[in-house]
C-alpha cells in the first residue's frame, strides 16, 4: 500500500504547484517537460510588460515547499532566510545554464513563494570559484540561503522581462560573442529616425557610464538650429569607462582570394573623463559656427572638458573637416553612420535594444562559422 507519508507530500506539492501556476499564469506561456531530467520543474515565456505579446525571454523555476510545521511565520522574520539543501550537480546545472534560472520555495506558513535567481543565490554564497572541479570535494549536497525579503511578487515577475539569452555559437569578434554575424568595422547604417538615432547615441552613453550630464543649448554651438535646420543635442558629462571608437576612412575592405592577409583594422580613437557630446541627428546643410562657441569653447576649457566626441546622423566623411574647424584639437574625429554601427555591434546589449530600429547601408559579414 502507498506509504501515507508519500501521499501527503505529493499532495503538498500539487498544491502548491498549482498555486505557483495561478501566480505566473497571465505573465506569458508555460512550458513543461514529461521527463524530470531537465532538472527545473516549469518555465514560462514572458509577456512583454503591459501586453499578451511574447517578449521571447524564458526564465525557469524549480520549486520546492516547506511545510508549517518545519517553518512558521514568526520564525521566518526572525531568521531572515530560509535554507535548503540541494545537489551539487543540480545547482551547478542551473548556474551555468544559458538561461536564467530560479529557485522557488514555498512557504506554508505565510502562503507566499519565495524567489532568487539561482546566480545571485550562488554570486553571494560562494563567488566566481564556484564552478571550480575540486571546489567542494567529494561534496554531493549543499546548503543555500534564500532570502525571507525575495517574495515572488508582480514587481519581482516584471523585473524578470529584462533577463536576457543569445545566440553565441556564430563567428565571435576578438574572443567576444556578439549574438550576430554582422563584421562590426565594416557595416554602416543608413541614414536614422531622429529620435530612434539620438536615443542611440543615449543608449551607448549610457553604456559608458556617462554621468553628471548637463545640457547646453545647442543654438550656442550650430548655427541654423531649429524646426526647419538641424537637429542636435549638446551635452557635458564625465565618461566613467573608456568610449573607444575606428576612424571608417582607415579600414580596409578588400582580402586576398583565400583570405589569408590580415587586412587593417583601422586607427582608433578614444575618449574617458569630462566630454562634451554633440548629437547631430539631422544635418540641414552646411556646418557653422554659432556666434557664441569660442566663447563656449572657453568655458568647456575652464572646465576640464578633455574631449568633443560628434555623433553624426550621415556619413562619416562628409562633414569631416567642418567638424574639425568647428572644435579644432578637442575633437579626433567626428564619427558618422559606419563607425557609430561598430559601437553598437560590439554592444551587444544596446544592439539587441534596437535592432528592429536600423536601418543598414552597407552589410559584410563575419569570417568564420
Amino acid at each position: 500500500m502507498p506509504n501515507p507519508e508519500m501521499l501527503s507530500e505529493e499532495v503538498f506539492e500539487d498544491d502548491y504547484m498549482l498555486k505557483f501556476k495561478q501566480l505566473v499564469l497571465r505573465r506569458g506561456l508555460l512550458v513543461s517537460f514529461d521527463r524530470d531530467r531537465a532538472r527545473v520543474d516549469i518555465g514560462i515565456m514572458l509577456n512583454r510588460l503591459g501586453t499578451l505579446e511574447l517578449s521571447g525571454t524564458k526564465v525557469w523555476f524549480q520549486l520546492k515547499g516547506i511545510h508549517a510545521s518545519t517553518l512558521s511565520a514568526e520564525q521566518l522574520a526572525a531568521d531572515g532566510y530560509v535554507s535548503r539543501s540541494l545537489r551539487l550537480d543540480d545547482l551547478r546545472f542551473w548556474y551555468a545554464a544559458a538561461e536564467a534560472t530560479y529557485l522557488v520555495i514555498y512557504i506554508e506558513a505565510t502562503g507566499q513563494f519565495l524567489a532568487e535567481d539561482v546566480r545571485d543565490i550562488v554570486d553571494r554564497e560562494w563567488g566566481p570559484g564556484f564552478l571550480a572541479p575540486d571546489r567542494f570535494g567529494d561534496q554531493q549536497t549543499v546548503t543555500v540561503r534564500v532570502s525571507g525579503d525575495a517574495v515572488l511578487d508582480e514587481r519581482c515577475l516584471d523585473a524578470m522581462v529584462a533577463h536576457r539569452s543569445m545566440r553565441i555559437d556564430g563567428p565571435a569578434f576578438r574572443g567576444r560573442p556578439l549574438g550576430h554575424r554582422l563584421d562590426p568595422l565594416r557595416c554602416e547604417f543608413a541614414q536614422l529616425a531622429p529620435d530612434v538615432f539620438e536615443r542611440l547615441v543615449l543608449a551607448l552613453l549610457d553604456a559608458h557610464l556617462f554621468r553628471d550630464v548637463q545640457r547646453v543649448n545647442p543654438s550656442r554651438v550650430l548655427a541654423n538650429v531649429g524646426p526647419k535646420g538641424h537637429r542636435l543635442q549638446v551635452l557635458v558629462g564625465t565618461l566613467h569607462t573608456t568610449y573607444e571608437y575606428p576612424f571608417a576612412g582607415s579600414i580596409e575592405y578588400g582580402f586576398d582570394t583565400d583570405n589569408s592577409e590580415p587586412r587593417s583594422e583601422g586607427q582608433l580613437f578614444s575618449a574617458m573623463g569630462k566630454v562634451m557630446v554633440v548629437v547631430h541627428s539631422h544635418v540641414d546643410g552646411p556646418i557653422e559656427a554659432a556666434p557664441e562657441l569660442s566663447l563656449l569653447l572657453k568655458e568647456w576649457d575652464k572646465a576640464g572638458v578633455q574631449h568633443v566626441l560628434i555623433f553624426s546622423n550621415d556619413s562619416d566623411l562628409k562633414n569631416l573637416f567642418p567638424y574639425r574647424q568647428l572644435f579644432g584639437s578637442r575633437c579626433d574625429i567626428p564619427q558618422g553612420l559606419s563607425s557609430i554601427a561598430y559601437n553598437v555591434l560590439v554592444a551587444t546589449l544596446v544592439f539587441l535594444d534596437f535592432q528592429q530600429d536600423l536601418r543598414w547601408k552597407t552589410i559584410h559579414y563575419q569570417f568564420g562559422s
